[in-house]
């Protein structure tokens, strides 16, 4: 009976390497561990991380690329995202200011503050802004928000002093003034709505302003 001949010193090398090629492959596409944005400066350079949290500003570049700034829920830490264009259309084609974003990236730390590197691809909305964005965060973080167009739910309704439109939080603890201009505000009091509006700070009298551009009635 013949013997079977051993495997060569090659031939283990070859295979040896053709299965750490698959260790790295499958590390590669492992999930990364998703981490509060108040946690980020704390990370190791280059670290691949998953972060969620509300869109409060965007900016869009001449190459196509943009720049966004995701905050956590009530506002205390903020964090830079570079968003580079994939397969998938960049963010400001379908995302609103006050959305919950879910992005997948690479931490950088070689500037002025951490910034996380992704593809368009691995940006996503969870929440859109008339879910998450209520009147409570509004008014705590308002500085957040000054002149971007956002879009709010509440109910809306009369201020008790001096009957001027006002839309208030779901639990009528908070609200914020509006400008409706020629909207017809009086059909909606006392429902649940929808508004689109820019928010303004006015500094004379010390209040916040939705200049409102739409409403909507919602169930």
């Amino acid at each position: 009976m013949a013997k079977s001949s051993p495997i060569d010193q090659r031939t283990v090398a070859l295979l040896l390497a053709c299965l750490l090629s698959s260790m790295l492959l499958l590390g590669s596409n492992a999930t990364p561990p998703t981490v509060a944005i108040s946690q980020v400066p704390q990370l190791e350079d280059g670290m691949r991380v998953e972060i969620v949290g509300m869109l409060v500003d965007i900016w869009r570049y001449e190459s196509g690329a943009e720049s966004l700034v995701l905050s956590e829920f009530d506002g205390g830490s903020s964090v830079k995202v570079l968003s580079s264009k994939g397969i998938r259309c960049q963010p400001s084609q379908y995302a609103d200011i006050g959305d919950e974003l879910h992005i997948i990236g690479e931490l950088s730390k070689s500037g002025l503050a951490p910034t996380i590197f992704a593809k368009s691809d691995d940006i996503s909305v969870s929440r859109e802004s008339e879910q998450y964005l209520t009147v409570e965060v509004l008014t705590n973080c308002w500085e957040l928000f000054e002149g971007d167009s956002i879009r709010i739910g509440g109910i809306l309704d009369l201020d008790g002093f001096s009957s001027s439109p006002r839309l208030f939080s779901f639990g009528m603890n908070c609200s914020v003034a509006l400008i409706t201009g020629a909207l017809d505000f009086e059909s909606f009091l006392d429902d649940r709505v929808e508004i689109t509006g820019v928010l303004h700070f006015d500094g004379r009298t010390l209040t916040l302003v939705l200049m409102v551009s739409s409403i909507i009635r919602v169930s």
